[in-house]
């Protein structure tokens, strides 16, 4: 349980994010450095700080998330034309798939 948490929580974090049209400068570097700083947090509370196991899963996926979100907030290099080709059609896409109301009788 304790390595699924620690692996996996760190892993989903950019995964999921860099969907997100507000991530867009979050690139490969920022999902790197976000799975390293979750992977050395997880290790510190698992050896040093014996924490537990609420934060020994928890605490990974925080700091990656942090991570994450602090390297796209701090780029400043322009967004790939791809990248916003991309996030144009995920938003196209998205806007077309809506969910019919249904009446209640």
């Amino acid at each position: 349980m304790l390595w699924f948490g620690a692996l996996v929580g760190p892993a989903a974090a950019p995964m999921i994010l860099g969907l997100l049209p507000a991530f867009r400068r979050s690139g490969a570097a920022a999902a790197i450095g976000s799975w390293v700083a979750g992977m050395a947090v997880y290790a510190l509370a698992r050896t040093v700080f014996q924490a537990g196991m609420a934060v020994t899963v928890a605490a990974p996926v925080g700091v990656s998330l942090l991570v994450f979100m602090g390297a796209g907030w701090l780029s400043r290099k322009p967004v790939p034309a791809r990248v916003e080709a991309l996030m144009e059609a995920l938003s196209r896409d998205a806007a077309s798939q809506t969910v019919p109301s249904s009446t209640a009788p």
